[in-house]
């Protein structure tokens, strides 16, 4: 008998299971060092721009290596990792509520807030730094539904 609860750190970053169903992510990764969504701009501004990809690390340079999630620059000059797929962290969401994933790298962290939609959109929203070294994005897909894929 091997009792692996005690060692698990975190989730598993492509797949999430409870009572509800299964919210797998991982037919959105890409698996070629590259990002998913890059270079989402939010519409509040602020000067940076925001990449993400589920699942797997990617790297965006100058300096966001194996990460979940990089800010850069909008000038493209400096890049800083804001979670990485290590750290992945699941919440069902409340009643009614959407599920999310967090990640963190250091002091900042990522929520990914996961909306269900059924009808083929595929969007990542960069909504920005929330407040100091919080950040928030919105992924739109149907694999963001309960047993939507996989």
């Amino acid at each position: 008998v091997v009792i692996l609860s005690s060692f698990i750190i975190a989730d598993d970053p492509c797949r999430y299971q409870t009572d509800k169903g299964v919210i797998d992510i991982s037919s959105l990764a890409r698996t070629d060092n590259k990002a998913q969504y890059p270079d989402k701009m939010p519409a509040s501004g602020g000067g940076y721009k925001y990449s993400y990809n589920p699942c797997k690390p990617f790297t965006e340079l100058p300096s966001c290596q194996g990460v979940a999630a990089c800010q850069v620059s909008t000038d493209g000059k400096y890049s800083f990792s804001i979670g990485k797929q290590e750290s992945a962290k699941w919440n069902p969401g409340g009643i009614g509520g959407s599920p999310s994933v967090t990640y963190t790298d250091g002091p900042k962290t990522l929520v990914v807030t996961l909306v269900c939609v059924k009808n083929g959109t595929d969007e990542l929203e960069a909504l920005g730094e929330a407040t100091t070294n919080n950040y928030k994005m919105r992924l739109t897909n149907k694999c963001a539904c309960w047993d939507g894929c996989g």
